[in-house]
This record gives structure tokens, C-alpha cells and sequence, in this order.
């Protein structure tokens, strides 16, 4: 009997649980600008002493965010989204990256489980997304307003009254000319010849 007692516990399965306590973040709450990526967030497997320790079975790590436009990725340069990571039973612990688009606080969830013990462990971390400020904004987000002005019609310039000259002022030699009737010219004409005829008759 004792035997089959020392057999129980020589083939005895090593299960998650025997390893592994709790699941926690070890990295801080991030603040990430909208779009950009965030810095690497870490995941830790714990014993009951708060110490890290190895998983010690395949665990399946499933992401999730309650932000409907959140993406996760394993990699912080060549992103590529993915909600479903795998901890290697040597690992005690994973990282992996973060961003969205719409500004807003949100939760992260973090949920292990084990392939063969079948044991779940969950952990959350808060995430704030920040707006852009203004000088990040690309040129082509820039929306330039024109405003077309009508013309104004020019009023028309004042006349400049034309002044004479004192030539224009003066009148012509044919209006200085008096104009004599001509039976006055007649009459005096007659007289000249009578005097005329006297003088030459007497003298």
C-alpha cells in the first residue's frame, strides 16, 4: 500500500497551480498619445511569495479592451494585431503593446489559461488614451478656409472743370471790327464829291 502511495505522488502531474499564485501587471498605467504605440506592457507570473516564477505548464493569454477601436500586438515595431499570445511553460511572464484611436480612459484585460491544468487568471490594468495637441497634427488634417471678396466698383473720378485761357477769353479780330451802315458810307462819299467840285470852282 505504501508503495502505491509513493507511485501517486512520483506521476503525479505537475499542474499551473503548483507554480503559479496570481497574474499581475508590473509595469505602470500608461498614458498614450491617440495612434501611437505604447510602451511595452508586461505581464508577470507570480508564486505565493509575490516572486516571479515559471508558469510551468502551456498558458493560452487572451487581451481584451473595452475600447471597441483597441489593438494589441506582440510586437512594438512591426505591429501586427493580436489578441491571442501563448506563455511557454519556461516563461514567467509575457509583454506586449497597445494603442487606439479614440481618446478615452480604458480597461485592459489580461486572462491566462492553463492547456493542462485548465486554471484561469485574470488581471487588469487602466490605459488613458490622449487626444493629439495641435502641433501634431499632420498638414493634410488642416482645413484651410478661403474667403472670396467681391470687388467694390470704383466710384468715377470728379471731371476737372476746363479753364480758358485768356486767349480762349479773348474775342476774334472779325467780332472787334464796328460794323457801319452802308448808307452812311453813300452819304459821306456824296458830300466829298460837292466840296471837291467847290474848291475847284472857286479856287
Amino acid at each position: 500500500m505504501l508503495w502505491l502511495v509513493c507511485a501517486a505522488l512520483i506521476y503525479a502531474p505537475h499542474y499551473a497551480d503548483a507554480y503559479v499564485s496570481r497574474v499581475v501587471f508590473i509595469t505602470p498605467p500608461q498614458s498614450i498619445v491617440q495612434g501611437a504605440v505604447s510602451k511595452p506592457i508586461t505581464l508577470q507570473i507570480q508564486d505565493e511569495s509575490s516572486q516571479k516564477a515559471k508558469s510551468g505548464e502551456t498558458i493560452d493569454l487572451t487581451l481584451s479592451s473595452n475600447s471597441k477601436t483597441g489593438e494589441f500586438s506582440s510586437n512594438g515595431g512591426a505591429w501586427k494585431s493580436d489578441t491571442t499570445l501563448v506563455v511557454n511553460s519556461s516563461f514567467t511572464g509575457r509583454t506586449f503593446y497597445y494603442k487606439d484611436i479614440i481618446p478615452g480612459d480604458y480597461v485592459l484585460t489580461a486572462r491566462m489559461k492553463g492547456r493542462t491544468s485548465g486554471l484561469e487568471w485574470i488581471a487588469l490594468q487602466e490605459v488613458r488614451i490622449e487626444a493629439k495637441s495641435a502641433s501634431d497634427q499632420s498638414p493634410g488634417s488642416v482645413v484651410s478656409i478661403s474667403v472670396s471678396q467681391k470687388a467694390t466698383p470704383k466710384a468715377p473720378a470728379p471731371k476737372t472743370p476746363v479753364q480758358k485761357s485768356k486767349k480762349d477769353n479773348q474775342a476774334s479780330p472779325s467780332a472787334a471790327i464796328e460794323t457801319v451802315p452802308l448808307d452812311t458810307i453813300e452819304t459821306k462819299g456824296f458830300f466829298s464829291k460837292i466840296w471837291s467840285f467847290i474848291v475847284r470852282l472857286f479856287f
